[in-house]
């Protein structure tokens, strides 16, 4: 009887071992089996999806960023594929897999792929442009839940592919602690830099940007201009004249030195405006002028000297090292003239062709003017001559100057010795801001939060920029970037103030 009954405990035992094994482990194990299998097949449409919008190697392990670096491709995607398959991102019909934590991880997947089809086709949507872009923060949001179903399945995390890109610097620009409120980029660079006025919310304010340097800021009044390269003096429109004289940290001048007016004319009764203030307030000059009068001041041991000219237009640049060029015309019947000024140097200067004349540049050895279709450098690096159909400069840096069609967006030239035409680099957008490198054209924009660089040699390289970062423009396009030879600066829009945005030379070969 004893041995019966402990058969009988023994086949009891079993059955409840058995019982518990496909009770607590085998049908776990195979609900969990069956609902890793469909995870397994979502995945297959989920990459699909992600290799449609993002290609085959994502350039950043951040999906925005992903993103930004695929749009600045040539034709990123098929619309009508890559909407499709996003289409299909939530989880379809089937059994449950009777695990709650998968089920509830399931309602998250559906949720954000609902979210992420509908982004997708309102960034699509040429009406949506301007507006906050919801694809972005969506495929994050389905990301993060495809990283709560595998963890609810208790499969291995996904190791996302590459990393992060690189970070371009940021410099802010700010008075002190005062960030800028406005910035009228209404010049363009030359060999040392670029002089900018905008303001805080309390006063103006003068920009200098040195490429590859820190940017420096100085307070100035209404009409003023601080001299380069050396800031504590200024000149000051006065009606139809001017002043000059040092400046206090606020711009006021104490002592100015009156500069003659301006002569009468009927066609001029505008007020004068400061073009350039270079040298230094024992051995400067400052330019001046309005509507229908240049005037170019030379101020020497406290007397200043001024020469007039009647205009129909004119235009100036300067470079931070204290040299000007000036560029008048007086009427389209006559040859315009150009006049490189450099305090304590004698002036050289040439005649153009009557034509109608942009915004001059100086390089290290040259000035640089287009007049129409000519392109003129000149200087003690001896003349150069080329020429762009409707071409107008961009700026120049030491080695040369970059002059773009006004017609053809797209054609730009080159001169340095000698001027070469050529067309923008492959796959930048029209509207890109240009830097030279080593004689050498990069285009540079920013597109959800990343700058993009692409080189005449077919290479490319992107940054990450914060967000709320835009490339500053000119009335005209982009502004010109800055370069050292190390660095290129990109002068970018802030949400709340401006900044520099500096990226290595190297990265970008």
């Amino acid at each position: 009887m004893r041995r019966v009954i402990a058969i009988i405990s023994a086949l009891v035992a079993l059955l409840g071992g058995l019982g518990y094994y496909f009770v607590g482990v085998y049908m776990p194990a195979r609900r969990l089996r069956f609902a890793r299998d469909e995870i397994a097949k979502w995945e297959m449409r989920f990459d699909e999806a992600r290799t449609c919008v993002l290609g085959k190697t994502p350039a950043s392990s951040k999906t925005r960023e992903a993103l930004a670096v695929r749009e600045m491709s040539p034709d990123p995607w098929d619309r009508k594929s890559c909407t499709a398959m996003m289409g299909k991102l939530a989880r379809g019909e089937g059994p449950e897999s009777g695990i709650p934590a998968i089920e509830r991880a399931w309602q998250g997947v559906d949720t954000a792929a609902s979210k992420a089809a509908q982004a997708f086709a309102a960034h699509l949507d040429p009406s949506t442009t301007g507006t906050a872009d919801p694809l972005p923060d969506a495929l994050d949001e389905l990301d993060t839940a495809r990283v709560a179903l595998r963890a609810a399945a208790s499969l291995t995390t996904v190791d996302t592919a590459g990393r992060a890109l690189p970070a371009a610097q940021l410099i802010p620009i700010r008075d002190g602690a005062e960030p800028l409120v406005s910035l009228e980029v209404d010049a363009i660079p030359s060999a040392h830099g670029i002089v900018v006025f905008g303001a805080t919310a309390g006063h103006g304010v003068q920009v200098t940007l040195v490429p590859g340097g820190a940017p420096a800021v100085t307070r100035v009044t209404a009409g003023e201009v601080r001299a380069v390269p050396d800031a504590s003096w200024a000149a000051l429109a006065r009606g139809p004249g001017a002043v000059a004289g040092s400046a206090d940290p606020d711009g006021a001048i104490a002592a100015p030195l009156v500069l003659d007016p301006l002569p009468p004319s009927k066609s001029d009764d505008a007020p004068a405006t400061i073009a350039a203030a270079i040298g230094t307030a024992a051995d400067g000059i400052v330019v001046y002028g309005g509507t229908a009068r240049l005037a170019i001041a030379h101020v020497h041991a406290g007397k200043a000297t001024t020469t007039t000219a009647q205009i129909d237009q004119a235009v100036a640049g300067t470079d931070l090292d204290g040299r000007a060029v000036v560029v008048w015309s007086e009427g389209m019947a006559n040859p315009a003239h150009a006049r490189l000024l450099a305090p304590g140097a004698d002036d050289a200067s040439i005649e153009l062709p009557p034509q109608q004349v942009s915004p001059p540049c100086l390089s290290r050895d040259r000035a640089w003017v287009v007049a129409d279709d000519a392109i003129v450098g000149f200087g003690r690096g001896g003349r150069v001559d080329g020429t762009l159909d409707s071409g107008e400069l961009v700026g120049c840096t030491s080695e040369g100057a970059i002059a773009r069609s006004l017609h053809e967006r797209r054609a730009l030239a080159v001169c340095t010795t000698a001027c070469r035409t050529l067309e923008m680099p492959s796959n930048a957008p029209d509207e890109s801001t240009l830097a030279l490198v080593g004689g050498k054209v990069v285009a540079m924009t920013e597109h959800g939060g990343v700058l993009g660089a692409w080189r005449e040699d077919g290479t490319s390289a992107f940054y990450a920029l914060p967000a709320g970062a835009h490339p500053a423009s000119t009335p005209t396009w982009a502004a010109m970037a800055l370069c050292d030879g190390k660095s290129i600066d990109v002068l970018v829009q802030l949400d709340h103030g401006f900044a520099v945005a500096r990226v290595p030379v190297t990265a970008t070969k």
